[in-house]
């Protein structure tokens, strides 16, 4: 467990820390990051897209999380593919 990465997840979401750090860290051992400059899971996104109505890469890096200060535009732009996957298969379900 990475704790400069569980204190940032602490501060924006500690009532759910338990499950989705389990998440998180299972989607990291599994090599499933989004972004490279501090793993952003596809579990993570999944949780701000369910709970916090987050619908554009925009509402994750920049509203949610300011990661927006630190990723790249190419690594934002492959968030925001996962999630219009995402809204895809959900709409699909």
């Amino acid at each position: 467990d990475d704790p400069e990465v569980l204190a940032e997840l602490r501060d924006l979401f500690l009532e759910h820390i338990p499950p989705l750090a389990r998440d998180i860290r299972l989607a990291v051992e599994a090599g499933d990051a989004l972004a490279l400059a501090r793993p952003l899971t596809a579990a993570e996104v999944d949780w701000l897209m369910t709970h916090e109505w987050a619908r554009t890469a925009s509402d994750v890096v920049w509203r949610r999380t300011k990661l927006g200060l630190r990723l790249s535009e190419a690594q934002i732009a492959r968030i925001d593919a996962y999630m219009s996957d995402r809204r895809g298969a959900l709409a699909a379900e």
